[in-house]
């Protein structure tokens, strides 16, 4: 007769095994979830720094240009102030002197010469300001030119 004998099985897949595996994979995805989100993080991060850098390229190209500009159109008003001066020069010089018409054609050119300095001595922004001061003060007269002007435009380009 075979002697049997009962001897405990040694398992590792055993409760305390099974529990401690389970708490090692939890760990492990944790751990996982942590690195992924870290590196989500760090790459946000990236994002806006690059976001951030490009804006303020952007900016600073935009100041660039904005700079040229205004520098190309201060040089077309002082050119355009030019132009106006040798116009009443023109006017003084071609019209009579004496007379109804003498005294229209003075003042027109004394007109044109005062507007002449002003182009010539002020810069595009103080130009601005000044405009925006005279809008603020007589905005239904300034709109009612502003029709006048646009008027007259439509009218020359159909022509």
């Amino acid at each position: 007769m075979a002697h049997q004998h009962n001897h405990p099985k040694q398992c590792d897949g055993g409760p305390q095994g099974a529990g401690s595996k389970q708490s090692q994979d939890q760990v492990s995805t944790l751990d996982r979830a942590r690195d992924m989100a870290s590196s989500a993080m760090g790459k946000a991060q990236d994002l806006a720094s690059s976001a951030t850098e490009r804006a303020q390229n952007l900016m600073s190209q935009s100041r660039d240009i904005a700079g040229n500009l205004g520098e190309k159109a201060g040089s077309a008003l002082s050119s355009v102030g030019e132009q106006i001066h040798t116009l009443a020069s023109t006017l003084r010089e071609r019209v009579p002197q004496e007379g109804m018409l003498g005294s229209a054609a003075a003042m027109v050119a004394d007109g044109l010469e005062t507007g002449s300095q002003y182009i010539q001595e002020q810069n595009f922004d103080d130009m601005v300001e000044d405009v925006s001061t005279v809008i603020r003060r007589y905005p239904i007269q300034s709109v009612l030119i502003g029709m006048g002007v646009g008027f007259l435009v439509a009218k020359t380009l159909r022509s």
